[in-house]
């Protein structure tokens, strides 16, 4: 009973969220999001500014595998990691094929 009333008076909240992939939708660095499922989401590669180094701008756990390609910045998550911005930027999740259409299940944590 006691959890349910600290969870209650909380000051971290917790929303569960679908997104589309390839649908691009903005990453506010006020709303960090844990994978509820193994995902791929890709960032621009111009939130760093030229002296700026990735670990300066993305907080992610140091088991997501991050690359560059494209002008993109890819960060491969596992269920239950989490990711967030010290910029706001727009990104996407990537699926596997053009057909996989399916929505991905993301949790939003938003701190007071």
């Amino acid at each position: 009973m006691m959890n349910f009333i600290k969870k209650l008076f909380s000051k971290e909240q917790k929303i569960m969220v679908t997104q589309v992939p390839s649908k691009p939708f903005a990453l506010s660095k006020d709303f960090p999001i844990t994978a509820e499922e193994d995902l791929i989401l890709a960032l621009p590669l111009e939130i760093l500014s030229d002296k700026e180094k990735l670990q300066d701008v993305i907080d992610c756990s140091n088991d997501a595998l991050t690359s560059i390609e494209n002008n993109l910045i890819y960060l491969k998550l596992s269920k239950g990691m989490s990711v967030s911005l010290k910029k706001n930027a727009q990104c996407v999740i990537l699926s596997n094929s053009a057909e996989d259409r399916r929505p991905r299940l993301l949790s939003v944590n938003k701190q007071n």
